[in-house]
This record gives C-alpha cells, structure tokens and sequence, in this order.
C-alpha cells in the first residue's frame, strides 16, 4: 500500500511521511523472518534443499542487489571470484544467498567509508565435492577483542554503544552462524576496531552434471494489444481485494472479485 500511494501526488513533507512508513515495515519484516528462522532452527524444522544451481549467478545475484546500496554509502564494493569453481553444484542457493546477505549488508552497515570485498575460492575439491572458502571483508568500525565469541549470540551485538548508534537486534549473525552449521560449513571472524572486520566460512557442495531447470517463460498472446484484459481474482481479505485491484487498475485491467 506505501508503494501504491507513493505513486500518487504527494508534497514532500508527505512523500517523506510514507517513505518511513515503508522503511519501518520493511525493518519489521526482517526482523519477523529473522526470529522465524531462529524458531525454525530450534525445533529442528529448518529444511535445507539439495538442488542443482549456479554458484556464479548467486553471486551474481547478491552483487547486484547491494551494489546500488553500497553506491549510495559511497562504499567500494568489489568481488572475487575462482573462475575454476563448476559451472553447477548442488545445494540450497537461497540460504547461501541469505548467508551472504546477511554478512555484507552487516559489512556495510558498520562500514562509514572504504570498501566492502567478497571473496570465493577453492579449498579443495575431489571428483564428488569441493570445499569452498566465502570471504566478507570491509575497513569498518571494527569489533572489540573481547566482544568477538559473543557476537554470534542470540539479540547481542558488539556493545551497547553499537546497538543505539546503529540499531538492529543482533540476530543478523547468529542466524549466519546457524545456516552455515546446519549445512556442515564452518565460520569464521577476524576484527580490528578501527581498521575493519573479515567474516568467512567454509561449505561443501556436491558436484552434479544436473542441468539447471530453465525458468518458464511468461508469453502473453493478446492478438490485439488494444483489448481489455478482464481478470477474475477470488480472495478472502478485503484488505488483498483493495490493494490487487489497485494494481490491476494501474495496469489497466478490468478487475471482479469473488469473495
């Protein structure tokens, strides 16, 4: 709905009422999913897939999706990645992605200027698996000697400091450190206050010649680009009739709703 009415003519003291409106929820919906994973863990509920994918495109992927952010921080983001690594393994590339989300936007939340670096490499590798080494290393604020066995604890972070100057509910790493063991991965952290932090883990995957399955592609075939597109929705909550129909409108469909 913050998307739907920022389309809309606003004055900028409104424009910047629904814009913290939208960051809010979107800082409440990580920390939902957040304490949903942790629960998922503990009960022993957490599943992992085991399927073909392309580590390059995941890397790819989270590039992309931070690259704009660290822009906007005016942070150097940089990427190494072993050209040797095959084209296809197999293993969950949606945790690996969370994993990897979760340490490099942390790197660029603590990181007030310089760069942010990840790194993927070799370990070893024999005909059925290879061992991989997934490097995150920023020039941030660093971590306190003292603090470094602490801050993969459930709701702690460096210090107290930390927490009111940056926020967050130190949930980020612990979840990091839960993934990367249930998936048989060691993790690791290097810190200098002042000088930057280095966060890393090790993970083997299966090698596969398993074709990843292509994504379908979505054609639609009107004949006459002009015609109106009528679309039945059948949906129980009001609150999903009104925003979908608001969509659809916006697309210039014809929308009826069967409750």
């Amino acid at each position: 709905f913050t998307n739907v009415i920022l389309k809309t003519e606003l004055n900028e003291k409104q424009k910047e009422y629904i814009d913290a409106i939208k960051k809010s929820g979107e800082s409440l919906i990580v920390l939902v999913n957040d304490i949903l994973d942790l629960a998922k863990v503990d009960a022993g509920k957490m599943i992992l897939s085991k399927k073909p994918f392309s580590l390059e495109e995941c890397i790819l992927d989270v590039f992309c999706f931070l690259e704009l952010k660290c822009q906007e921080n005016n942070l150097e983001f940089t990427k190494n990645y072993d050209a040797s690594i095959p084209k296809t393994l197999l293993g969950d590339s949606d945790r690996l992605r969370q994993i990897l989300l979760n340490l490099i936007s942390n790197a660029i939340k603590f990181t007030p200027q310089g760069k942010i670096d990840m790194s993927i490499r070799i370990v070893n590798e024999d005909d059925k698996e290879i061992a991989l080494e997934f490097v995150v290393s920023d020039t941030g604020i660093g971590i306190p000697e003292n603090r470094l066995s602490h801050i993969f604890n459930n709701f702690e972070q460096a210090s107290d400091e930390i927490s009111k100057e940056y926020g967050g509910t130190g949930l980020g790493l612990s979840i990091v450190k839960q993934l990367v063991e249930l998936q048989g991965g060691s993790l690791f952290v290097k810190s200098k206050v002042g000088e930057g932090s280095t966060f890393g883990f090790q993970m083997n995957f299966s090698k596969t010649d398993e074709i990843i399955p292509a994504e379908p592609a979505l054609i639609l075939k009107t004949g006459n680009e002009n015609r109106i597109i009528k679309v039945l929705v059948a949906e129980d909550i009001a609150l999903n009739q009104m925003l979908i129909k608001l969509i659809l409108a916006d697309f210039g469909f014809e929308c009826e709703i069967a409750d």
